[in-house]
């Protein structure tokens, strides 16, 4: 069987969420493959990473992830084996540990492992090798240096990852600290950890348990390292702290109950390739510092890519170039940000007033961006500009639209580029952002979410004012509205957080979070519960927490572009007549004596809308948009002016 035959009968097929991945195997133009089996589809970074340099060298190879089941290894391998289009590949998620009976040869690091994450042919045999533990541990090290010898290393899962990861790991220990130095492996099925245990035991002090020891392990842990799949889709909804029964709230609880053990000085990694696993978020809203499986991608993919083709390229060469392929290729400091609109990474949102930008004619000023998801009519770009335009101020604020999976590319053209001295974080960017800034203030470090970032000495500085805004403005247009009141929010994304942690300080009598995803909920519930009485709750719970309710926060989406058909006070289902009855009948159960408050920007969303025809009292966005944009615009510009100066003026801006 050859490679095409595997595409022909649907044993393989070409991966869809990869960047750069595309495959046409019946026109590759005299071009050779390297193809990476995977088990489900994600978004890796070696096919963009191998083809920028088979790019820039003008080297006859192309490289895809294929989707496949690991069932089919043997059936694969020899296909490769046979087809002379394939040269190599990598070994994906599903097929490291499956692939080595097969194989012809090992090399000593695989044969140790006895998994492999790279293939090489050579004289028509297919020989195996295992970059991940290098790479993992070089990628570790170049962030945090120093915090594998003499410290406690617990790893969660041991699967194909698991060992090699491991295996690396004791190599950087030694005898003479094997008293003060330990790796521990957790897993579900105990006996495949002490297998791991037993292979480094002659290298480091090592020793296995379950994932009932979690939170005794992880009490005195200096590095946790997820190598499981928790946190990845399909499992997107459970975290590595806790075992995944199918029942995400009671595991969340478990989760919570074992990070809360762990000391804050800790750094947790994950090796999944997303921006930020939930395993990551929970470990940053508990205040360590994180790692994400990015950089194990980048530093196993320079050996790998070696081994794959004998290419005799200079590591440092072959690692800018797969930088550039993962992050953007970094511009001159002054074209950091062009560079953005040119990829079309960003573009100028529409809708705020006196938002235009014209980036290719900007010298000489200061430029605030704000990142959003979806153009919508925020005030913040109208009230700054105002300001500047009043003190004839070298400065200019914009939104701009981008996809929040380009948070850390949009960042650090940011930080590259001299034009920019700071900005706001929007829509779908606030719990995105956190881990590619140099730096966070006490509110956003323990919020977890950014909603202003500042540039200080060239690095950028996260902040929150969220919550302090809209308290403030809640306040200024109903006093007395929140002490020893039942307050019900709406939505646990990205800005309820810093809203329930600033109202939860004002303490209510009891502060409920009600949301689709439960865990979400009980998550921010958990975090406030030491200000307030506080619980999560889903959205089927709404009609019943709306009974005795004084306040109800409005923090999702639901309301704006594209969901304006969909009020807050019911799920958004895709059948918007169906959602508004059950939205009718929660209403209902409202006092009327309730005040109803929204975040979004409109003057009147449909939420406001029915709230005042059921006889409530209600408080839009742009309260929270004016309140917190004033400590906001003096934290990114440093300008000294009165806060009564410039909330005159950007109140004006708004009218």
């Amino acid at each position: 069987m050859m490679i095409k035959e595997l595409f022909s009968q649907g044993i393989i097929k070409v991966a869809s969420q990869p960047k750069d991945n595309a495959l046409d195997i019946d026109n590759l133009g005299g071009k050779r493959v390297l193809l990476l089996p995977i088990d489900h589809d994600y978004p890796g970074g070696s096919a963009s990473m191998h083809n920028a340099v088979f790019s820039k060298f003008d080297l006859p190879f192309r490289s895809s992830f294929v989707v496949a089941d690991p069932a089919n290894a043997e059936s694969i391998v020899k296909a490769f084996r046979e087809d002379p289009l394939y040269v190599g590949g990598g070994m994906g998620s599903g097929f490291k540990d499956k692939v080595a009976p097969f194989l012809d040869e090992l090399d000593e690091s695989a044969k140790a492992i006895g998994s492999v994450n790279v293939v090489a042919k050579r004289d028509g045999k297919l020989i195996g090798y295992n970059t991940d533990g290098v790479g993992f541990v070089n990628g570790l090290l170049n962030e945090y240096p120093d915090c594998i010898s003499e410290k406690k290393v617990v790893i969660l899962g041991a699967g194909g990852t698991a060992l090699p990861i491991a295996y690396e790991i004791s190599q950087h220990s030694s005898t003479e600290i094997v008293d003060t130095g330990e790796v521990v492996i957790l897993n579900r099925t105990v006996a495949k950890a002490e297998k791991i245990a037993k292979l480094i035991a002659r290298y480091a002090n090592s020793r296995a348990g379950g994932e009932d020891v979690i939170g005794k392990e992880l009490q005195d842990a200096d590095v946790v390292i997820n190598t499981s799949n928790k946190g990845a889709q399909p499992n997107e909804m459970y975290s590595a702290y806790a075992p995944m029964t199918k029942n995400p709230e009671q595991d969340m609880q478990v989760g919570l109950a074992n990070i809360g053990r762990l000391p804050q000085s800790a750094i947790v990694a994950d090796i999944l390739l997303e921006n930020d696993t939930l395993t990551l978020k929970m470990a940053r809203d508990h205040g360590n510092r994180t790692h994400s499986g990015r950089h194990m991608n980048l530093y196993q993919a320079i050996p790998a890519i070696k081994i794959m083709t004998g290419i005799d390229t200079p590591d440092k060469d072959i690692e800018n170039i797969m930088r550039d392929a993962l992050y953007g290729p970094k511009e001159s400091a002054k074209g950091a940000i062009d560079q953005l609109f040119d990829n079309k990474t960003v573009k100028i949102a529409e809708q705020p007033k006196n938002n235009a930008l014209d980036i290719n004619n900007c010298e000489g000023q200061n430029l605030l961006l704000i990142p959003i998801d979806h153009d919508y009519p925020g005030g913040s770009a109208a009230m700054h500009n105002a300001v500047f335009e009043h003190h004839n101020l070298p400065y200019r604020t914009s939104f701009v639209v981008g996809d929040p999976a380009n948070a850390e590319t949009v960042m650090s053209a940011f930080r590259e580029d001299p034009r920019y001295v700071g900005g706001g974080v929007g829509s779908g960017f606030k719990d995105k952002v956190a881990p590619f800034l140099d730096g966070l203030d006490d509110s956003a470090k323990v919020i977890g979410s950014v909603n202003v970032v500042a540039k200080e000495d060239g690095k950028l500085i996260g902040y929150n004012t969220d919550g302090i805004g809209f308290a403030n403005g809640l306040l200024a247009e109903y006093p007395g509205s929140i002490e020893g009141k039942k307050i019900v929010i709406l939505g646990a994304g990205g800005t309820a957080l810093p809203i329930a942690y600033e109202l939860a300080k004002k303490k209510p009598s009891v502060l409920v979070i009600c949301n689709r995803t439960v865990a979400k909920a009980q998550n921010i519930a958990n975090l406030i519960g030491r200000y307030c009485a506080a619980y999560g709750a889903g959205e089927q719970e709404i009609g019943k927490e709306f009974k005795d309710a004084d306040l109800v926060i409005n923090t999702s989406n639901k309301g704006a572009q594209p969901n304006e058909k969909y009020s807050a006070f019911g799920p958004m289902t895709g059948d918007p007549e169906k959602d508004m009855e059950v939205s009718l009948s929660n209403l209902g159960n409202l006092p009327t004596t309730a005040i109803i408050a929204d975040i979004l920007l409109e003057d009147e969303t449909l939420s406001l809308k029915m709230a005042k025809e059921h006889g409530n009292r209600v408080h839009n966005g742009q309260h929270m948009n004016l309140y917190q944009a004033v400590p906001a615009f003096k934290i990114m510009t440093k300008l000294d002016k009165a806060d009564e100066e410039l909330e005159r003026i950007m109140r004006s801006a708004l009218q």
